[in-house]
């Protein structure tokens, strides 16, 4: 955030990708129904997709939408924020017709109506690529599979078990996926880049869970595709690989 942490009077503190998108900045003027604003302050996490969020003094919203009675919602700061699910519970027993949630709580309410719709989307996105991914580092590893069958029918030969061939198949395999990932998370980040610039609408932001979820995915993409050539290296035949 840049700029005041809260608008006085004539002001108005906007989000960045508004800002982004009409060429703005702090000092800049905007209209808002007929009434001039300076800009005082720049915020993020305040854009809808569809909309944007700005804030300004309650008097000066009052005037501006001609409207002195009516209130959608009320931001309480607490001194000790420990009590605020007691205060909450407080506030809706005391208070008819009024709703009070905790910060995540209200956060959580809003944002279910974007998950609920865009969340099923990705996640079929997510499968399908998750698939195909494991699809293709089966492919590649059976295929570097076939090239050595000799190798690992001398590995038969002298004692190796299915079991530790399989270890060698998965280390290929985590290789593999490594590579992958590293070069993924590289491109990602440039996309990224470029995607914000060109479109300020989307916005991106990644957390330790989100890389923990991939590393994980990884992992997995990796142990599947390794029982894909393990069949094949279970079923050889050390006398036939001697002798062919």
């Amino acid at each position: 955030m840049a700029g005041a942490a809260s608008p006085g009077d004539g002001e108005i503190i906007v989000d960045k990708v508004f800002a982004r998108q009409n060429d703005l900045w702090i000092g800049d003027q905007i209209e808002v129904f007929d009434k001039v604003l300076t800009i005082s302050g720049i915020t993020e996490k305040q854009n809808v997709l569809i909309y944007s969020r700005g804030f300004m003094e309650l008097s000066e919203a009052k005037e501006i939408f001609r409207d002195r009675n009516s209130v959608n919602f009320i931001l309480v700061k607490l001194a000790d924020p420990s009590q605020a699910k007691t205060i909450a519970d407080r506030l809706d027993k005391q208070i008819d017709g009024i709703s009070a949630y905790e910060t995540n709580e209200f956060a959580k309410m809003n944002g279910e109506e974007i998950t609920n719709n865009f969340l099923p989307i990705i996640l079929v996105i997510t499968i399908i690529g998750f698939l195909t991914g494991a699809v293709v580092v089966g492919l590649t590893i059976y295929t570097s599979t076939l090239e050595k069958i000799r190798e690992y029918g001398v590995l038969k030969a002298i004692g190796a078990t299915n079991k530790q061939l399989f270890f060698i198949v998965l280390e290929q395999a985590l290789w593999f996926c490594g590579v992958g990932l590293i070069a993924g998370l590289f491109l990602t980040w440039i996309v990224t880049s470029v995607a914000t610039e060109v479109v300020p609408v989307i916005m991106a932001e990644y957390n330790l869970s989100i890389y923990m979820i991939v590393v994980a995915l990884t992992l997995l993409m990796s142990i599947l595709a390794s029982f894909v050539p393990i069949k094949r290296i279970s079923g050889i035949d050390p006398a036939t690989i001697f002798k062919s």
